[in-house]
Parts: structure tokens; C-alpha cells; sequence
């Protein structure tokens, strides 16, 4: 019950702006997203290859699976509307964590050398000291 609890609080925590996150929390974060979105690419590419073949096929059954094939696109071009607020929060208390602000992820809309700058943040190591935005994350 209470790993049940812990990860019920820890997935509520992915849309919090306060506190810090590691490193290690950060990129298994963007671990598993990038999983996720090779599956959500593998799903739609199946599905849009079974519609356009039944549809060729002149099948009955065809009507059936273009709905199917709109639900699953729909369902996996929602995810990523989801994920946005979650991604937006963990990268601002991955920067709470080297004591920036979560605004500095803006300088990731500066082309060509914002993104990089950001990358360079995000990897920079954990601050060992009580800072501004909170205590350590091992510390709670």
C-alpha cells in the first residue's frame, strides 16, 4: 500500500514547479518519454498500415478499422499535450536543482545555440547545499 501511495505522490509531483530533481530523476524522465513515443510511432504505423489495407482490399470490415485507426491517432496525438505540463515541470526543478530559475528553460527557443545552452544546464551536476528553491531531493 504504501508503494502504491508513493507513486501515486510521485506522479502528482510531475505537475508541481516547486522543489528540485536530480539528475537521475530528470533523465529517466526523458528515458521513458522517448519509450513512449517510439511505441506511440510503432502504434500509428501499424495502424495506418492495417486501414490502408483493408481499405484496398475493398473489405467490408474497412469502415471498422478507419474508426479504430482515428481512435488509437486520436488517443496518441493527445499524449503529447499531456506530457507537455509534466515535461515543463520537471525541467524547471531539474534548474531549481543547479539554483536557476525554471524560466531559464525559455533560452531553449533561441535558435541554434539555445538549445544547446539549455542541454549544457540540464547536465550540469546536482548543488550539494540547501539553495532557494528548497532543500536537497534526498533529503524529504
Amino acid at each position: 500500500m504504501n508503494y502504491f501511495f508513493q507513486n501515486f505522490i510521485d506522479t502528482v509531483k510531475n505537475f508541481s514547479f516547486k522543489g528540485r530533481a536530480t539528475r537521475k530523476q530528470y533523465w529517466l524522465f526523458v528515458l521513458a518519454q522517448i519509450l513512449v513515443f517510439i511505441l506511440i510511432g510503432i502504434i500509428t504505423a501499424i495502424s495506418f498500415a492495417c486501414s490502408v489495407q483493408f481499405a484496398q482490399s475493398g473489405n467490408s470490415i474497412s469502415m471498422p478499422i478507419a474508426i479504430f485507426t482515428f481512435v488509437i491517432n486520436t488517443i496518441c496525438s493527445a499524449y503529447p499535450l499531456v506530457i507537455l505540463i509534466q515535461t515543463w515541470a520537471i525541467t524547471a526543478r531539474r534548474l531549481h536543482d543547479v539554483n536557476l530559475s525554471g524560466w531559464w528553460q525559455l533560452i531553449g527557443f533561441v535558435p541554434l545555440i539555445g538549445g544547446i545552452i539549455l542541454f549544457i544546464l540540464l547536465v550540469l551536476p546536482s548543488r550539494n547545499e540547501n539553495n532557494r528553491f528548497n532543500l536537497l531531493p534526498e533529503q524529504k
